[in-house]
């Protein structure tokens, strides 16, 4: 664990981390984004990603969060939707899967990812 990270995880206040895999110096978009918990041996020896499928991660957990947001607000102190959500504490590993190519929506792909991984210490 790097230094910052416990720090961050000490402070009590919600994060997401997202550790990336070996960069690779190209567009990104062309090859199936894949994440899991960080505290899983899940990322495959080599496995690389690009810096635009890192980017895409990072903001479909902010839009997951701000979709969420804006539905409690709507729903006016009813029951909160039921919407997927990232957990308030999260730790992943993100790379690409070479073997398969991205979906044509991606956003949809990661989202359903991203909403069944445990919290950190879960």
């Amino acid at each position: 664990m790097w230094a910052a990270e416990e720090l961050l995880r000490a402070s009590g206040i919600p994060y997401v981390i997202v550790r990336a895999g070996e960069m690779r110096a190209e567009p990104g978009g062309t090859a199936k984004i894949e994440v899991a918990s960080a505290y899983a041996p899940a990322i495959p020896a080599g496995a690389s990603t690009t810096a635009m499928d890192v980017a895409d991660t990072l903001v479909t957990c902010l839009v997951m969060e701000e979709i969420l947001a804006k539905a409690i607000a709507r729903a006016g102190g009813g029951a909160p939707p039921n919407l997927p959500r990232v957990k308030d504490q999260l730790t992943i590993d993100v790379w690409n899967n070479a073997f398969e190519p991205a979906p044509a929506d991606q956003f949809t792909a990661l989202v359903k990812s991203i909403a069944t991984l445990p919290a950190d210490g879960q």
